[in-house]
């Protein structure tokens, strides 16, 4: 990004050398508002939006409700993630659907699926959601909580442990 916005700003002058001081890559404090920053990398940065008049970029709301149910730990735990999705996640819900459908792993479906249909109860006809139940499998360590031990308590339709 920052070599295409030199190439905007400088045209022919950058492609020559010519252009002024090249933008450097903005780096940021250890601690920000008394709090740690925690950094990740990852090859599948999700759904973004950028805003508008500058080079920023945050995530869809329906991106953020994906990273919640893959990353608990990230934002506060699970127990937290219960909370949000209760009570923000029937207005966000064809948001949801989308970035969770789109999702590279099986078991974020089923965690989505079965916080949708039976933690949250909502009335979903929706096949992406029907479909992501194809991902549930008998005898593995599937967890609601990644982080959490594993719980005799189970989901039936969605083979997954509740151990929250």
């Amino acid at each position: 990004m920052r070599d295409e916005k030199m190439r905007q700003d400088y045209g022919a002058d950058y492609a020559s050398g010519q252009a002024g001081i090249p933008l450097q890559r903005v780096r940021f404090s250890d601690i920000i508002r008394r709090r740690e920053v925690r950094r990740h990398t990852t090859q599948h940065p999700g759904n973004w939006r950028q805003v508008r008049g500058s080079w920023v970029r945050v995530s869809t709301i329906g991106q953020t409700f994906l990273d919640m149910v893959e990353n608990p730990t990230w934002c506060g735990g699970m127990a937290h993630v219960l909370e949000v999705w209760a009570e923000h996640a029937s207005i966000f819900i064809e948001e949801i659907i989308t970035s969770v459908d789109g999702a590279s792993t099986k078991l974020t479906k089923v965690r989505a699926g079965y916080l949708l249909q039976e933690r949250l109860s909502l009335a979903i006809s929706d096949s992406r959601v029907e479909g992501w139940k194809r991902f549930a499998q008998r005898g593995g360590s599937q967890k609601l909580d990644p982080e959490g031990d594993y719980a005799p308590v189970f989901s039936p339709t969605w083979m997954i442990s509740l151990n929250v």
